[in-house]
């Protein structure tokens, strides 16, 4: 069984306009016995409350990184887009950590099924929970090259993101975001495939 990976880590909020036609009469009217009522949501405070979930795949986890094996991560993908959706919908997380773990995961999801503005967005909803100055500057740079290289239907999506990722790298308060910056720096460094299979 295979617990949900820290690499697979929003939906878009539609914004009705609705027209105010309706009258007094209308608006004081109670609602209609069949309308049920709205169901209270168990409140989760730790993220030890929440139910685990695991996953049954058929090859050995480094395995999923390879590219013969994409259908198989794209569906593991997908199971663990259902669980995080479903668990966000029928629990009242009042732990913002835990909150920016589940719209990792499902950002995560979203670039791998190449939900471009999806992603963005939830790193929006990730950034919005963040209380370090110098974490909600440097969020997900890297990420956020990629998808905007993406809808811009870039021809060279590379040099695309790497130009958009300089650009707003020399937008940030250097004196805030600085340690952030070393230590991606340094990650990048020392990079390669050997490690990230570990």
């Amino acid at each position: 069984m295979l617990p949900a990976p820290a690499l697979l880590r929003g939906l878009l909020l539609l914004v009705g306009l609705q027209l105010v036609a309706c009258s007094e009469r209308e608006a004081a009217e109670p609602p209609a016995a069949s309308e049920a009522p709205a169901v209270e949501r168990p409140v989760i405070s730790r993220k030890d409350d929440l139910p685990r979930h695991s996953y049954q795949i058929e090859i050995p986890a480094v395995a999923l990184y390879e590219a013969a094996n994409r259908e198989v991560l794209l569906a593991l993908a997908a199971q663990i887009r259902r669980d995080a959706e479903q668990d966000l919908a029928s629990f009242d997380i009042k732990d913002s950590s835990t909150l920016q773990d589940f719209y990792a995961d499902l950002g995560s999801v979203a670039l791998l099924q190449g939900r471009w503005q999806d992603y963005l967005d939830y790193v929006e909803k990730r950034r919005a929970l963040e209380t370090k100055a110098a974490n909600k500057l440097t969020m997900s740079l890297e990420g956020e090259a990629i998808a905007q290289a993406q809808l811009a239907q870039a021809e060279d999506v590379a040099a695309y993101a790497a130009e958009y990722l300089a650009k707003r790298v020399a937008e940030l308060p250097f004196d805030v975001v600085q340690d952030n910056l070393k230590r991606a720096k340094g990650r990048t460094e020392i990079l390669s495939r050997a490690l990230v299979l570990g």
